[in-house]
């Protein structure tokens, strides 16, 4: 019942609002219960990702967010990051 009164709209509105230039979401794991919600990607470069990052701190319905882990692919010649990223869903009341 918690998951079908969960407000996915805010939820989907606010990931979808960040342009995700350069940054491709690979996947997104919300936990209901606690409201954290983990994000894991691939951007074509360091900058990218912090600017991801950077977006999502000024997005609603979402707080304390934080890079977690990074990792530049050096075995890839362009070099992209893998990122996960840590925030909390700030459900409205």
């Amino acid at each position: 019942i918690n998951r079908i009164a969960t407000p996915w709209d805010a939820f989907f509105n606010g990931i979808e609002s960040v342009s995700k230039k350069n940054v491709a979401i690979l996947s997104i794991e919300p936990d209901v219960q606690t409201g954290l919600l983990r994000i894991e990607g691939e951007a074509k470069d360091y900058a990218s990702a912090l600017t991801l990052v950077a977006k999502l701190r000024t997005t609603k319905p979402f707080s304390d967010v934080f890079l977690l882990r990074h990792e530049i692919k050096r075995d890839d010649p362009q070099h992209p990051v893998n990122f996960t990223v840590s925030m909390q869903w700030v459900k409205p009341s």
